[in-house]
């Protein structure tokens, strides 16, 4: 059955229910190895509901702007064939909703930081997401910096406002993974954006654990906790 979760803001309801383009929780969620939170942030109307519509549904479709935040489910393997479960939050990247939006950084394992390449103002703004993951998810988050739209320069070049390398020397100057830029709408680099991150919060958090910094067993906190906890940070 297909299901849309929603985090509602107090005072205005999102509407739930079998609407055509929603996420679709995957099908075998109940046996896992770990469970990560990711989140998805950036400015508004950079594309992060279609970049999480492709990924988990693969298709494409014209979506509003977020309000609030929705979460979908994916199950995916590593390399290493370990299977997790991934809770991946779509927050609003709206100035008025982000004291509600930070609230559910908690618990965030991996981040995707998404700009428009269009918009050089969105790009600008990468480093208060930046300073504003850093200071509310997890203190090892790792965070994956998308240029979104990249299909949209290759028809038009002057549209292009950020280079690849810009991005590039942000992403190394900030211990930020760069795999690229991506398209929803022509399905470019999605993929393997999300698999990067994947591989690399799994780096992280078996090097904390072989280093006696964390307990193996933390990697398996339910989703249970975690929607627990971030019902209490919200409002």
């Amino acid at each position: 059955m297909v299901k849309v979760q929603h985090q509602a803001l107090p005072s205005q309801q999102l509407r739930a229910g079998p609407q055509k383009g929603q996420y679709r929780a995957h099908s075998d969620t109940q046996h896992y190895d770990h469970f990560y939170k990711i989140i998805l942030t950036g400015d508004a109307g950079v594309g992060k509901s279609n970049f999480l519509l492709r990924y988990v549904n693969n298709v494409f479709e014209n979506r509003p702007s977020t309000i609030g935040v929705e979460f979908a489910y994916k199950v995916t393997y590593l390399k290493n064939k370990t299977k997790v479960k991934a809770q991946i939050w779509d927050t609003s990247g709206s100035e008025k909703y982000r004291s509600i939006t930070t609230g559910h950084y908690r618990f965030a394992l991996g981040a995707i930081l998404v700009y428009d390449v269009t918009s050089a103002e969105s790009f600008k703004n990468c480093r208060y997401w930046v300073d504003s993951i850093r200071c509310y998810a997890d203190e090892n988050v790792v965070i994956a910096l998308v240029g979104n739209k990249c299909d949209v320069p290759t028809l038009a070049p002057q549209k292009r406002k950020v280079s690849t390398e810009e991005a590039r020397k942000f992403a190394e100057d900030n211990g930020l993974i760069f795999v690229g830029e991506s398209s929803a709408q022509s399905n470019t680099n999605v993929q393997e954006v999300m698999s990067a991150l994947f591989e690399e919060i799994n780096n992280v958090q078996t090097d904390l654990v072989q280093k006696g910094l964390k307990r193996a067993e933390v990697l398996k906190v339910s989703e249970e906790e975690v929607m627990l906890n971030n019902h209490r940070c919200c409002y």
